[in-house]
């Protein structure tokens, strides 16, 4: 593989930190980073909300090992490779993207760093108030519109603005997981996180013709996150009209990535209690 630098480039909370540590366990290639957003805009937008909200305090309780588990955290990693980037203009570039089933996303993000991005949810005792939080997650889908979804809008917001690359352009084989789209300057594997181990590998095989294999280490929701088991209980029992579903498996984000069964499986799911 030589060094060709691999950025596993997401919108976050679709297993991009498994992929990561799986590419660095694996050692495919010395230079691997993880990063969410390359836009100046919108990096310049999360460094400025982060300067802002992290006190010592909070520093100290969320920490940047914890967005990487002690090694370079995602910010960091952004400025790295737009230098690296702008310097190595003649470097191939592998970049691995990942899609999740969209409801699980949001939930998943309503977990991630609350001190900085929802810190009007933090009750007292300084965790996440349930009642404020699940009334949070009503909210939003009640409300939810496709054009202002940072999920559903990500791809275009973000990596086509950076890379140019337009992944609904370009077929996505739902029956197998992936795709793989190769331009000049950036060769895309696009992953979907249910299919991310079995393809994980493969795809680096058609891209950086390399026949490590990498494993996916499992990734859980942060214990500070999710105190008293809220986040695993919220999974089981959120329960959403099936007309605001719909909204939301209709997307084209949704469409392109996800098979007509899987999105009635998952309107179903998500319309009932679990156990």
């Amino acid at each position: 593989m030589g060094h060709f630098p691999v950025v596993v480039y997401t919108m976050g909370k679709v297993g991009s930190t498994a992929a990561y540590k799986g590419l660095l366990d694996s050692k495919v290639s010395p230079l691997v980073y993880h990063v969410h957003f390359l836009t100046r805009s919108n990096l310049d937008g999360v460094l400025e909300k982060y300067s802002k909200r992290m006190s010592s305090a909070t520093r100290k309780r969320v920490g940047f090992k914890n967005l990487i588990d002690g090694r370079v955290d995602h910010l960091t990693a952004s400025s790295v490779v737009l230098k690296t980037f702008n310097e190595t203009h003649r470097k191939k570039w592998i970049i691995i993207t990942l899609v999740r089933d969209p409801v699980a996303t949001f939930l998943s993000h309503t977990f991630q760093n609350p001190y900085i991005h929802r810190p009007f949810l933090i009750n007292q005792a300084g965790f996440l108030d349930k009642e404020k939080t699940e009334a949070y997650i009503y909210d939003y889908f009640s409300s939810f519109r496709a054009d202002k979804d940072y999920i559903t809008k990500w791809f275009d917001n973000e990596f086509y603005k950076f890379t140019g690359v337009d992944v609904f352009a370009h077929d996505y084989d739902v029956s197998e997981g992936y795709t793989v789209i190769r331009r000049k300057r950036f060769d895309v594997a696009v992953i979907s996180l249910m299919r991310l181990e079995d393809n994980l590998s493969k795809v680096l095989r058609k891209l950086a013709n390399t026949e490590k294999t990498v494993k996916v280490p499992k990734e859980n929701v942060r214990e500070w996150s999710d105190q008293q088991g809220f986040y695993k209980d919220l999974k089981k029992r959120i329960v959403l009209p099936v007309d605001i579903l719909e909204r939301v498996y209709s997307t084209k984000f949704a469409k392109h990535f996800f098979s007509l069964d899987y999105r009635r499986q998952m309107t179903e799911k998500w319309s009932k209690p679990r156990d």
